[in-house]
């Protein structure tokens, strides 16, 4: 891509009393790539927890399919992980809050998931034979 091709744009964030500049090949307004630049950020965040945390840059296999169900299994407990710690930390006193990250709810998560997939199994199976009658 050319620098030609890039426009330079900037949006004013009323919270932080700033500029943010912008360089991109997008053909929006600037007040949608602020918002489209913070979403990017978030998925950078999503995809970087589950690399430190859930050993998603660690793959033993070179099986497409295997890799794939990994990293959706890496994402499905980031996201489940990112639930968890936004939970417990709506339910904590303010000052409280900074003692819980997300690697300890990642770790805590990860020791948990095997009892809690037997556990999601067995409700599941006995749901379904309870509908099944």
């Amino acid at each position: 891509m050319a620098i030609s091709e890039l426009s330079r744009t900037r949006f004013l964030d009323r919270t932080e009393h700033h500029y943010h500049w912008y360089l991109t090949n997008l053909k929006v307004a600037p007040t949608v790539i602020y918002p489209l630049y913070r979403l990017k950020w978030q998925v950078e965040l999503i995809f970087k927890g589950c690399k430190s945390s859930l050993n998603a840059d660690r793959m033993t296999s070179r099986n497409p399919l295997i890799i794939q169900n990994l990293l959706l299994a890496s994402l499905a407990g980031q996201l489940a992980s990112a639930a968890i710690l936004q939970f417990g930390r709506d339910r904590l006193p303010q000052g409280r809050r900074l003692a819980v990250s997300f690697q300890r709810t990642a770790k805590i998560a990860a020791l948990l998931a095997r009892d809690f997939v037997r556990c999601f199994l067995a409700h599941t199976s006995q749901a379904a034979e309870a509908l099944s009658r």
